[in-house]
């Protein structure tokens, strides 16, 4: 009550504002319309949680401040409501909603919000017209006939037809006192004896005794609505003539009292509201009888006044159920907001109001600046405002039109009018209610520079009057009337405040805030002003549009960017408070603190006042009943009431401080409205299990999901100031702050189990309530999450346990066995490797001594000149010991995966032929075996590898002639055929030999894998292995037919197109050709011997053994001393040092030898300048491609395989010499041959051609000699010597006359040059030696050459 006398005295203080009227008691009409079934609410029900229920025409609805839940019989839930109509709502406290239609009665259960219809014979289908639960549980319904007493479950249920006559039943009522009380039409008032279970008549009450509704206010009085006869002030202590008193409503407008049905009491101002009829009316009871209207003309004027009911809510709200607008919440506790539209202006000058400053002087005039037309004065009591064009003395002054500030000098009881656009300001006093202008003060005159304009006062604790301009800041001292200097001289300052230091804080729009202690004198030093800025002392922002300085000394700052800061000077300490006003997306125009200490924050469209020390916060934009919709800087005062007044667009606003905003914070009990799963509402489910609205419980099914959990505060006068916060336990791990018009928590899926929502929110302050709802969320485990579930995975998963130990044992016995297994087999093929190792290596060393038999033989034939058969057949075993020897090599080449492929593309057929003919026809005909070759085709390109293709058909031919008796017959027979689109040979060997038997055939191509034969014999496992490896290589099969003593066919298939293989698997030319390989090839034994015989006599040509076996090597310098001088060495590292000392001309090297081996000796050699011209040929029992290409590589000038005959060894170095001496020869004698005919080396090559260089540039100097080449090459003199005596067969003085005789005959193709002249060009100093020497070079004197050129 202590509010309402408030609230009475500022409306009485508050003259200027008389002809608005207090906004505390506001309508709103809530936007519902689109929402509802029906826009004509018949009834309105708050039930004990706070959700608003809504009855219409065509629905129920449920509303909770932010969504409508929709309860009808309709296509999608037929049946749901007896009729779609609602008259009338009651509920019980069992949780029980009572909804009354045109046609029968239905009960809501709030826990599940399931509507069953009420099938009690009495009342089924009945007109429910009203309807109540009294303090007993006893549920009253009244008919249109009769009234019914009746149990909550229906088992009882007493029609009272024989106390009451029949007709409709207008209301039901239960009092304070709990007295029922019924109201019959036109048959008056009746109450019920609970002791005879009757009713008893009233007497007649009005002219038609036809009461409509009994209610009782807050002080116990009976107040009874009749219908036609007006209201009565009802006593039933009283007897019959003082039972009714009829009520006179004081009031100067017409009062209508006929047609009130509905009444209620306002909680705040006790008011009694009443709907009847002709719209709304509030009653206020005064000592007596008297009753008084209350003027709500400013509410009723915003509705349509056609209502059907109003009730009271929990919270005090007053609602008004309205036909065809819905329904209208009358807020009787929102902040005391007074606007002004300031009519005269629009009157008087055209233009809406647009007020720029205002200031209330002491006798309550308020002034104001309109905009582009001036200063004018709002009395008190008076609507009219008085323009400076209307007072006499300010009448001529145009520039009071376009004034920037108005405010009062106390110390001087002046008011003083700052210009907008020139440096003066108008000195104005008023005396007596009249205006008088006290003169003119020059800015000018006041500094010697441009002053600027005047457009912010301010005055101090001290009463000092400051002067903001747009270039600085001026000061009028209390105590004096002059204008004087500060020195401070700032533009774009924005505010300015005084601190509690004495301190002067300024605020900028670019340079962040000034401050500096203010002087006594009041002039600042240029230093003492320091500047806190965002880069040096963290400033939110440089941009200052606000300051304000609280009581408690914290600076506050607004930015143009619309943060909000603090900075405690004592602690040099920012405060970003922007996260507290969020709401905040614009320029701060203004903050200034009240009396209460609240701080006021105003922007172009917002008014904010907050309370620092709770954090309480009222957003004044959201509020419909404020006028002003565009505020204005600077365009406010604090009254002497302590109002706050704003001004701007439209008017102005004048706000009360809230003083509820400074209460803690309260406890707001939120509930869960609605759970959503996918979208669909559970309320409205059939058989609704999921969410129990009254205990709010939530129970999800397994399969749920989209949740989504909707909540309110049931706060229905400021809904979109709550804000809410939630956390899901177990899913969210911080609080989710809801932002927006969010009022509900989403999940995609919840895991099984129970947990608990935590919910709370914040009051219409902004503060956050201490209270959180807990809501019990339960999700059922699906089928394969129930305990029983559980226990079959349990069960199962000790079975797979059990059976993966049984798994696993049986794995480690099988490992242990595999294991033993492997170890078996691992030492049978470490066996097997050592016993290909052992052959291999023993084949390296059977070929030395093959090599010995063979160099014996040929000696022994050499020395006694004849051929001996003997010889013959041990060079026979020889040949035959080589190949077994070289399969061996092959076997352990495929063992160890170096045998690769190295296809070229020829005609296949007489490549096989030539090796039938060569290789196997003299065996067959010896053993006189039959051999037949069958082609289909006499020509087959193909793609093989030549030297495999030959050892498959070798050892094919050679098994056939094995196992094939005298008189045999040997068949090979080749055909090529399309498979796969790709061609294909088949090479098909065939014998009759004694076969070989069934068990046998699978270990046929085993290696080491022998046969039993007939006599006894056995092979030696190797050559089908080897043959099935080199079929395989060849991306073939081979197969083999027999049976015993029928022979056997083998058969080998194998691509012969290019598509079959890959790019590396074809022949590259790794070695360039050398011609002196084609010699050393081309070279047979007939050839050999013949040459052997030419060259019997030792020639002078010194030959360089190398070979670590003593035997061979010993063996072979003796042979070779017949026709070389020979040095002999037995590894690398020797030869090298023999080399140095000697002039050696051809080195014949052992490959596989010690310390160092042939192929690191020949790249020594062909390495170094001194040696790279020797040549070198390799012998070694290596003899694959590979073998020979990896000697090439190594600069080896030939390769002689082991075991060699030495007929051809003999050949292959005379064919050396003497193709090296052919060549130096020719480029001896020939005048046109250069340093290339010499066949040498790269690294020869490039030496000569520089030997030539320095040789030419000295060309024509006579005395250039060996001493002068050799230190121009940087060589020895000997050394250059006997490279160029090996190399070109001419020592290097015959070099030198070579090469000048060279360049004379190019000279002498010009036949204008003398032979003299030649001869002097070339170095030599007589004509005549030049003559002899060119005729001893080429044959022919000078002359005649230069006559063959003709």
């Amino acid at each position: 009550m202590n509010y309402t006398i408030r609230y009475y005295i500022l409306f009485f203080l508050l003259p200027v504002f008389s002809c608005v009227f207090a906004q505390q008691m506001s309508v709103t009409t809530l936007p519902l319309n689109n929402y509802l079934p029906s826009s004509s609410v018949l009834r309105v029900h708050c039930d004990k949680e706070g959700f608003l229920w809504l009855g219409t025409k065509d629905g129920l609805c449920r509303y909770d401040a932010y969504r409508i839940q929709t309860f009808r019989s309709g296509l999608k839930t037929p049946n749901l409501l007896t009729n779609n109509e609602i008259t009338c709502i009651a509920e019980d406290d069992k949780g029980f909603l009572y909804i009354g239609t045109k046609k029968g009665l239905n009960i809501l259960n709030k826990q599940t919000y399931q509507i069953i219809p009420v099938e009690h014979n009495d009342l089924k289908d009945l007109e429910i017209r009203t309807m109540i639960v009294d303090s007993k549980g006893w549920l009253w319904i009244g008919t249109l006939t009769s009234v019914f007493r009746c149990s909550s479950d229906f088992s009882f249920c007493k029609k009272y037809d024989a106390s009451l006559p029949v007709t409709s039943v207008n209301s039901i009522y239960e009092d304070l006192d709990k007295n029922i009380w019924v109201t019959l039409w036109q048959r008056g008032l009746h109450k019920y004896d609970s002791e005879k279970d009757s009713f008893v008549s009233l007497p007649k009450i009005g002219l038609w005794d036809n009461p409509f509704k009994v209610f009782q206010d807050d002080k116990r009085q009976h107040w009874v609505l009749t219908w036609e006869s007006g209201i009565y002030l009802f006593y039933p202590e009283e007897k019959q003539e003082m039972m009714y008193n009829n009520v006179v409503v004081e009031n100067e407008n017409k009062w209508d009292e006929s047609g009130c049905f509905s009444i209620v009491q306002d909680d705040k101002y006790g008011y009694i509201w009443i709907v009847s009829t002709q719209g709304l009316y509030a009653l206020q009871k005064r000592p007596g009888d008297m009753v008084s209207n209350v003027d709500i003309s400013h509410i009723s004027s915003k509705l349509n006044n056609i209502f059907s009911e109003i009730v009271k809510d929990a919270f005090g709200n007053l609602w008004i159920a309205a036909f065809n607008e819905g329904v209208s919440m009358i807020d009787l506790n929102k902040p005391f907001v007074q606007n002004n539209s300031l009519p005269t202006i629009r009157k008087k000058t055209g233009f809406n109001a647009n007020v720029k400053n205002i200031y209330e002087d002491e006798d309550g005039d308020l002034w104001i600046n309109q905009n582009r037309w001036g200063v004018g004065i709002l009395k008190p009591n008076s609507t009219d405002i008085q323009f400076h064009t209307d007072i006499p003395s300010l009448k001529g002054i145009s520039n009071l039109k376009n004034i920037s500030c108005i405010a009062p000098v106390s110390s001087l009881h002046e008011v003083w009018l700052g210009t907008e656009y020139d440096s003066e300001i108008y000195r104005v006093k008023k005396e007596k209610g009249k205006m008088q202008l006290l003169g003119i003060l020059d800015l000018k005159k006041c500094m010697t520079e441009n002053p600027g304009d005047p457009y912010l006062f301010y005055e101090d604790s001290k009463r000092n009057f400051w002067i903001i301009t747009t270039a600085g800041i001026l000061v009028k001292p209390v105590g004096k009337k002059d204008i004087q200097d500060t020195h401070i001289v700032l533009k774009d300052i924005t505010g300015i405040g005084e601190g509690k230091d004495n301190t002067l804080w300024i605020s900028t729009k670019k340079q962040g805030v000034y401050t500096a202690v203010i002087p006594p004198q009041l002039k600042f030093e240029k230093s003492s002003l320091k500047n806190l800025t965002s880069e040096t002392n963290g400033l939110m922002s440089n941009n200052i549009t606000a300051i304000c300085v609280d009581d408690k000394g914290l600076i506050w700052l607004g930015s143009e960017e619309g943060s909000i800061f603090t900075y405690d000077s004592q602690k040099k300490k920012v405060t970003d408070l922007s996260n507290v006003f969020d709401m905040l997306e614009e320029s701060i125009f203004n903050i200034v603190t009240d009396r209460l200490g609240h701080i006021w924050i105003s922007t172009n469209k917002r008014i904010i006042e907050y309370e620092p020390k709770n954090g309480g916060i009222m957003d004044y934009s959201t509020m419909d009943d404020i006028l002003v919709n565009s505020f204005m800087p600077n365009s406010y005062f604090i009254s002497r009431s302590g109002r706050m007044l704003y001004g701007g667009n439209r008017g102005i606003t004048a706000f009360t401080p809230y003083e509820r905003l400074s209460e803690h914070p309260q406890n707001i009990k939120t509930m869960i409205a609605d759970v959503k799963i996918d979208g669909m509402s559970a309320l409205l489910e059939k058989n609704n299990n999921r969410f129990d609205l009254s205990n709010q419980n939530i129970v999800l099914n397994s399969g749920d999901k989209n949740i989504e959990i909707d909540f309110s505060s049931l706060n229905y006068a400021f809904p979109d100031k709550i804000k809410y916060t939630y956390k899901m336990e177990g899913v969210d791990d911080n609080w989710v702050y809801v932002k927006g018009d969010r009022q509900f928590a989403f999940y995609n899926q919840l895991p099984k189990g129970k947990r608990t929502f935590y919910l709370k929110a914040t009051d219409v302050n902004g503060l956050w309530s201490e209270y959180i709802s807990k809501i019990s969320v339960y999700k059922q485990p699906a089928f394969y999450e129930t305990w029983w579930a559980y226990t079959l995975y349990t069960v199962f998963i000790i079975i797979c346990i059990y059976l993966f130990y049984r798994r696993m044992q049986k794995r480690m016995q099988l490992r242990h066995e595999l294991k033993i297994a492997q170890i078996d087999r691992e030492k049978s093929e470490e066996l097997v490797q050592t016993k290909l190792r052992y052959f291999t290596n023993i084949s390296h060393d059977l070929l030395t001594p093959l090599t010995i038999i063979t160099c014996l033989v040929d000696d022994a034939e050499l020395i006694s000149g004849e051929r001996i058969p003997q010889l013959n057949m041990i060079r026979s075993n020889v040949n035959k010991l080589k190949r077994l020897l070289q399969q061996i090599l092959d076997f352990r080449k495929v063992e160890s995966g170096n045998m690769k492929l190295s296809l070229s593309q020829g005609d296949i057929i007489p490549f096989v032929s030539d090796v039938c003919s060569v290789n196997f026809a003299p065996l067959m005909k010896k053993k006189k075996q039959t051999f037949v070759f069958s082609v289909e085709e006499e020509t087959l390109i193909a793609c093989f590898d030549a030297d495999k293709v030959d050892k498959i058909v070798s050892n094919l031919l050679s098994n056939a002639c094995k196992h094939t008796d005298a008189g045999g017959e040997i068949k090979l027979m080749m055909k090529s055929y399309q498979a796969s689109g790709h061609c294909r040979l088949c090479i098909q060997v065939s014998d009759t030999g004694e076969g070989i038997a069934s068990e046998e055939l699978e270990n046929i191509f085993a290696r080491f894998y022998t046969a039993h034969k007939k006599d006894g014999s056995e092979s030696n496992g190797i050559g089908l292995s080897l043959t099935k490896d080199l079929v395989e290589l060849h991306h073939g099969s081979i197969k083999v037919e027999s049976e015993l003593g029928k022979g056997s066919i083998f058969t080998v298939d194998f691509p012969i197109d290019k598509e079959s293989y890959k790019e590396n698997e074809f022949a590259v030319e790794k070695v360039k050709e050398k011609k002196d390989e084609v010699i050393l090839g081309g070279v047979d034994l007939d050839e050999s011997e013949e040459t052997e015989m030419g060259t019997h006599q030792t020639n002078e040509h010194h030959l360089l053994l190398v070979e670590d076996n003593e035997e061979l090597l010993y063996l072979m310098k003796r042979i070779l001393s017949r026709n070389y001088h020979v040095l002999i060495a037995k590894n690398g590292i020797e030869a090298l040092e023999i080399v140095k000392e000697n002039e050696i001309d051809i080195v014949i090297s052992d490959v596989m030898m010690p310390e160092m081996d042939g192929l690191e000796l020949c790249r020594n050699l062909k390495s170094d300048l001194e040696t790279s011209h020797i040549p070198v040929i390799l012998l070694t029992a290596k003899n694959t491609v590979e073998d020979r290409v990896e000697c090439y590589n190594a600069g080896a000038d030939g390769y002689i395989a082991k075991p060699f005959e030495l007929k051809i060894l003999e050949a292959r170095i005379n064919n050396f010499i003497n193709h090296k001496r052919s060549k130096q020869e020719e480029f001896r004698s020939n005048t046109d041959a250069q340093i290339d005919a010499l066949e040498t080396s790269v690294v020869d090559k490039e030496f000569f051609d520089k030997v030539v260089s320095v040789i030419e540039t000295n060309i024509s100097e006579g005395d250039f000699d060996v001493v002068q080449l050799a230190d121009a090459l940087a060589v020895s003199k000997s050394s250059l010597y006997r490279k160029m005596k090996v190399a070109t067969g001419l020592s290097p003085i015959e070099f030198i006359r070579n090469i000048r005789l060279k360049h004379g005959s190019q000279l002498l193709k010009n036949r204008s040059i003398s032979v003299a002249e030649v001869a002097y060009e070339c170095g030599f100093s007589n004509p005549k030696y030049f003559a002899t020497c060119f005729k001893d070079e080429f044959g022919v004197t000078p002359k005649e050459y230069q006559k063959t050129l003709k």
